[in-house]
């Protein structure tokens, strides 16, 4: 009995080394690539708003001078200097262009002044429009701007506001908190 053996040509070899190193290196590559995309999507989904119309409390960043407000809405930090005041804000569902401010020092010491509660009215408010849009009673972020540049700022073509509220959310306008945290929203326009 005579065996017929052949050797095989070079394209019954099957995989080769190098075919094999390319093929891990492609399966490390996509693999790379899936876990940064990941990790970046994962970053994002823990800062941004919630799929209701209303976004998270935000809070700053506060060192032992100064502190940033950024508003991730609007693309603007707004420093402050207070060694005793960590702002935070909302900005209103209904009206894009206003922001509720507190503190947490003044949220965790009155329920009310939490930008949680539904009834929260903060310390102020924080409004922003176009330097000829209407503010309030006829008048103009523009003009309101010219007549009292110390409560106002313009930034990114849109001038805003501070108004602090007449009700305190505290139950007492005097309460050192809502003082502190006043002062600091203050400090941004100065």
């Amino acid at each position: 009995m005579k065996m017929n053996i052949r050797q095989a040509s070079p394209s019954e070899n099957g995989f080769g080394v190098t075919e094999i190193i390319i093929a891990i290196l492609i399966v490390l590559l996509l693999t790379g690539i899936s876990y940064y995309v990941w990790h970046k999507h994962k970053a994002g989904t823990n800062t941004s708003a919630p799929a209701t119309s209303q976004s998270q409390p935000s809070t700053t960043s506060n060192n032992t001078k100064s502190g940033t407000l950024y508003v991730k809405e609007w693309g603007i930090s707004l420093k402050y200097h207070n060694t005793q005041a960590n702002l935070q804000y909302l900005v209103d569902s209904s009206n894009q262009n206003m922001a509720i401010i507190t503190s947490t020092q003044l949220a965790s010491a009155f329920p009310k002044c939490s930008l949680a509660s539904m009834s929260a009215t903060g310390i102020g408010a924080l409004s922003r429009g176009k330097p000829t849009d209407v503010y309030t009673q006829g008048q103009t972020y523009q003009q309101i701007l010219d007549k009292n540049p110390s409560a106002t700022v313009a930034l990114g073509g849109y001038v805003y506001i501070y108004k602090a509220n007449s009700q305190s959310c505290s139950g007492s306008a005097s309460n050192i908190l809502q003082q502190n945290a006043n002062s600091a929203a203050i400090s941004i326009f100065q």
